[in-house]
């Protein structure tokens, strides 16, 4: 059976995952949980330091959901290793709910120990909100700990941080594929100049996507995986162009007389938003992958606006970068209330949002001087946490895929 909670800020709809009756926890009634501030009430249990440790910092991520003793907890998550790769989970009710004997239980293995408690925590998750969980998935960045602007990957929580390419030389703006295999980036290690590489992060292999004459940049796969979209200039002018997944087909979009960047794909793979500066200022547009003309988003918020992302679930929302004072911070547009709101308020600047696929939370970089530093932000509370300390050094421009 489907259940929906609908409501909320943005009239969103939640939809359940179905499972049998005799699989089912009860979970009450949630009425307009996107609008309040008040989060679910959990207590975590494991006899097992370092389980409990990485299970608290994940859950405290969630802007869902607080941490709380056993007697306030809504419900009691239980967690425990079996191995060296396999973690059970069981989750029952709290002490006041009248269905104590309603427990869910499940074991989970995955590569090492940290990465099974976090599967076992998403599908907690889910089973008490029915949201996708998020805990499991993989973040490229570009980080300068070596002097160097290089592309590193990563679990959510920078455990296990991997160096992916050593070119000595910019490298800038990964996007992962929707399978997690490969990665899309800028470079400019070759030429000197901008150009796109695809680099299978399994085996390593590289090889260049689109080294036109010009700038080659801002590649993004679609929802798909089937189609790109970059910015090129073979013709002197930065613009929207979009490519099959093997480079090839190359169709231009638009032709205008601003210069385009930061492509970000609709759900549905049939549209696009992209920032132009045919104003005078950067601005949102959107088009569709049949071409035409680029139709500006009335984000009504910021003279600058750009590095828009679209949700990957509610397709009438796009985060994006705008202008506020001398600061920079993340904003959020909603084309059904035709109405944008600041999400962020950090001290220095917060930018280069991009959306987990829960569709409630967002990355982004805060930068405060020289320091570049990764958070994660529940757009319903406001709630952000930084993913990783300072002592990793500058990092950036992130992107993240889920693999179930």
């Amino acid at each position: 059976m489907w259940r929906t909670i609908a409501g909320g800020l943005f009239g969103m709809t939640v939809a359940w995952l179905p499972h049998s009756q005799a699989e089912v926890i009860r979970i009450p009634d949630i009425v307009d949980w996107y609008t309040r501030e008040a989060s679910v009430p959990i207590a975590l249990e494991s006899k097992d330091g370092g389980v409990l440790s990485l299970a608290t910092k994940a859950f405290e991520t969630h802007g869902y959901y607080r941490l709380a003793p056993a007697a306030e907890a809504q419900y009691i998550l239980s967690l425990e290793r079996l191995g060296a790769d396999a973690v059970e989970v069981r989750i029952r009710p709290g002490s006041s709910d009248r269905d104590q004997d309603q427990v869910r239980r499940r074991v989970t293995v995955d590569e090492c120990w940290k990465e099974a408690v976090l599967r076992a925590c998403d599908f907690a998750v889910t089973q008490t909100s029915g949201l996708p969980g998020y805990f499991a998935g993989k973040l490229a960045f570009v980080g300068e700990r070596t002097g160097n602007k290089e592309i590193f990957t990563s679990d959510l929580f920078f455990q296990k941080v991997q160096q992916v390419t050593s070119d000595g030389a910019d490298s800038l703006l990964p996007r992962w594929s929707p399978d997690g295999r490969q990665l899309l980036y800028t470079g400019y290690f070759k030429s000197g100049f901008p150009d796109i590489f695809l680099l299978d992060v399994w085996t390593g292999q590289r090889r260049s996507f689109a080294a036109y004459k010009g700038t080659n940049t801002g590649a993004c796969f679609d929802p798909s995986g089937s189609r790109v979209a970059m910015i090129l200039s073979p013709n002197g002018n930065p613009e929207l162009y979009i490519a099959d997944a093997n480079g090839g087909s190359l169709k231009r979009l638009a032709r205008t007389r601003g210069i385009e960047s930061s492509p970000s794909w609709a759900p549905d793979g049939q549209r696009l938003v992209v920032t132009s500066d045919g104003i005078g200022k950067p601005q949102l547009y959107e088009i569709t992958v049949d071409g035409g003309r680029l139709q500006r988003l009335p984000t009504d918020i910021s003279g600058y606006c750009a590095e828009p992302v679209w949700n990957p679930l509610y397709p009438n929302l796009i985060a994006f970068t705008a202008a506020e004072g001398r600061r920079f911070q993340v904003a959020l547009y909603d084309a059904q209330q035709r109405k944008s709101r600041f999400l962020t308020q950090c001290p220095g600047d917060c930018l280069e949002p991009r959306w987990i696929h829960d569709g409630r939370h967002l990355l982004y970089t805060q930068r405060t001087g020289k320091s570049k530093q990764l958070f994660i932000i529940d757009m319903e509370t406001g709630k952000a946490t930084p993913l990783h300390s300072t002592s990793f050094g500058p990092a950036s421009q992130c992107d993240f895929v889920y693999i179930p």
